[in-house]
Formats: structure tokens, sequence, C-alpha cells
């Protein structure tokens, strides 16, 4: 039920976005849509009030929970929960400081915390979490400044304790997020293997578009086949086998060079491939498909097969990914665990946050090198030491793709 109220608001604002910038006096949409959206309306207004006022989330057996339960995502997705404790903290300080520019007007130091509160004032409260938090630190160093030459009766000491404590909090939140912030290097991984490679593949599988030469010269000979007798289409049978053999080759190798953060990522693009063309040789969407039929049919065999092959090797892939990852998640639990913050003030707490982005980068860092390093290297540690497995995983292969 989750996933379908997500998908729910989606559609509401997709469908706001289109169509209330163009609704006016004269142009409006008939009654008959209130009728029929009734229902979504009320859903999707209940979620933002359950949002806003309790930051609850639904569950996947249709209840909902509250955030502090839910897994929270501090470095990009909302976390109402704890954004709504910044509030009273900056409207405080507000109120403080435009007491002392009664008596200072124009002080750069309190017109300078003025505008940042301001500033944090205008942020949505869905904005993420670290966005927030960079904005308060950088007030805390203003509020730092003023502290510093105040005395007992200008004094904002009670607002900074309060705001550094809320800064403190969500530094260990974030240091104790450090799960997300692996998974999140994961997906980038993911993601830019993907951008990296789509464009390139997509010409291969649709290498008619352009007529490749080695393609060109296929077709042709298929053509002329049938006017030229049967050692003419024997000699386009085997130009067809033979650009076949080339576009086995071609994504062969790129499995077999892929990186441990890019061989899913192939493997993925590669099925949607193979799907994609055998939906389009059962369907017939293609104009004039005729003699380009055996080159869909081929294509998809390939990319099933070659799929099919290699993706028996993806969970021992994320094993061996798992296990060399285990040292680094080991390093980074004990550091969240005995890590040390203090607030004496503004050095000394950017001395302690500047330490916890050292190990989480350091974490980072590791990882992302582990995901460079080629999957087959990874995978030809967990194959118990076998003595050819590289070849064998190579001939396998090419049995599979064969049949």
């Amino acid at each position: 039920e989750g996933e379908a109220l997500g998908a729910l608001r989606e559609a509401h604002s997709l469908a706001a976005a289109r169509l209330l910038p163009d609704l006016t006096a004269a142009r409006l949409l008939p009654s008959a849509v209130d009728d029929e959206t009734r229902a979504a309306s009320l859903a999707v207004a209940a979620g933002c009030v359950q949002r806003l006022r309790g930051g609850r989330a639904p569950t996947s057996h249709g209840g909902l929970r509250a955030e502090a339960d839910a897994p929270r995502d501090v470095f990009g997705g909302e976390s109402l929960a704890e954004t709504t404790r910044l509030e009273p903290l900056v409207r405080s300080l507000v109120d403080r400081t435009a007491a002392l520019l009664e008596a200072w007007p124009g002080h750069p130091a309190l017109v300078a915390i003025s505008t940042l509160c301001e500033r944090l004032h205008s942020f949505r409260a869905d904005s993420p979490l670290m966005q927030l938090l960079t904005g308060c630190e950088l007030l805390l160093k203003r509020c730092w400044e003023w502290e510093a030459v105040a005395c007992r009766e200008t004094s904002i000491k009670p607002q900074i304790d309060a705001l550094a404590a809320l800064v403190l909090r969500w530094r260990r939140m974030e240091v104790e997020a450090w799960p997300a912030l692996l998974r999140r290097a994961a997906e980038r991984a993911h993601d830019a293997a993907l951008l990296k490679i789509w464009a390139r593949l997509f010409h291969v599988v649709n290498s008619h578009l352009w007529a490749d030469s080695s393609a060109a010269a296929a077709d042709d000979d298929a053509a002329d086949a049938s006017a030229a007798g049967a050692d003419a289409a024997d000699a386009a049978d085997a130009d067809r086998a033979a650009h076949l053999a080339e576009f086995f080759e071609t994504f062969q190798r790129l499995l077999l060079t892929a990186e441990a953060g890019a061989f899913d990522a192939y493997l993925w693009l590669m099925r949607t491939f193979a799907r994609q063309l055998e939906v389009e040789v059962r369907a017939g969407v293609r104009q004039g498909m005729g003699d380009q039929r055996w080159r869909y049919e081929g294509y998809a065999s390939i990319l099933h097969n070659l799929v099919s092959y290699y993706g028996q090797f993806s969970e021992p892939l994320r094993r061996a990914v798992a296990d060399k990852r285990a040292p680094v998640e080991a390093r980074l639990k004990e550091f969240a665990k005995l890590a040390q913050w203090s607030d004496r003030n503004y050095d000394a707490l950017r001395q302690s946050v500047e330490r916890s982005h050292a190990s989480l980068s350091r974490g980072v860092r590791l990882v992302q090198e582990l995901l460079e390093v080629p999957a087959a290297t990874l995978l030809l540690g967990t194959l118990n030491g076998q003595e050819g497995a590289a070849e064998d995983v190579t001939a396998g292969a090419a049995a599979s793709a064969a049949a």
C-alpha cells in the first residue's frame, strides 16, 4: 500500500503541474472530475497532513509508523520530525536578534544572524537534513562571533546552546547513517555505469538504423540470395553468422571486463534490451521488419543467453563485495560507537565534524575503490581457487549463446 500511495502522490503532482497553469475562469475542468478524483484527493491530503504533523509513513501492511521508527535517509531524503525541531530555535533567535538590533541598529554581526535565520526559514520542510545542517553550522558560527564580544545583557548563549545541541544531534545521525552512505556510493556506481554505456549499447543493438558496414553487407547478401542461388544464400548465412558472432563478442567482452559496481547494471541493461527485442519481434511494431527479423531474433537470443549465464555470478559477486566491505563497515561501526563530540565553542565543534567527515570519507573512498575492481578478479577469489576458472566462464558463455 505504501508503494501505491507513493505512485498516487506522484500522479497527483504531475497532474497538478500540467493542468493548473492552464486553468482560467473561461477554461475549467468539468465538474465530474471532482467526483471521480475525490477519493484520491482525500488520500493525498491525508498523507500531507500526516507527514507535516507527525512525520508518519505508510508501512507495507497498510498501517502507519512513526518516523522515529522508520529508517532515515539523512543524506537525501526528507525527515520532517527532525526539521520541525529547527523552527522554534530559529524563531527564538530571530526574536532575540530583533531585540538587540533595536539597541544597535545595523550591527553587521546581528544583521548577518538575522539574514541567515531568514534564509533557514525559507527552506521547505522536506528539504534534505544535510542542507539544513550546513545552514545551521554557518548560523552557529555567526552566533559565536557575536557571543565572543557580548556582555551578559547582550548574550545569546541560551540560543547558541539549543542550536549547538541540535547540530550535534544531526551530526551523530549522520555518522550513525553510514550504511546509507555506503549504499548511496554503490547506487552512484550503478548509475554511472548505465550512463557510460547505455548510448553505445543502444547503437549496437539498433545498428541497422545507422547502416553499419557489416550489418549492411549481411542485409544486401540476404536480399540478393534468392536471385543468386544456393551459393549466394550460403554466403549470406555465413555473413549473418559472422555478424552475430561479432555481436556476441562485443557483449561478452563488456561483461568480462566489467567493474564490480557495474556488473549488475550491465546485466540489467542487457536484459532490458533482450526483452525489448523479443516484444518487437512478437508484436511486429517495426515497420518493414521483413529481412531484419533474423537480426532481432538473433540479438534477443544472444542477449537472453548471456544474461542467463552470467546472471549466475551476480550473487557470488555480491558476496565477494560484501566480504571485502566487511572490514570497512566494522571500522565505521566502531567509529560511530566511540565518536566524541564537543560544543564548547565553534572551533571544537568544527574539529569534531572534520574528524567524522574524514572517517566517513575514508570509508566511502575504500568502497568506491572496491567497486572499481574488475568483477572477474573478485569472482576468481570466490571460485575455490579452481585453475582455469576464467576460461571456464568464457567457454560456458559461448556454449550458452550457441544453444
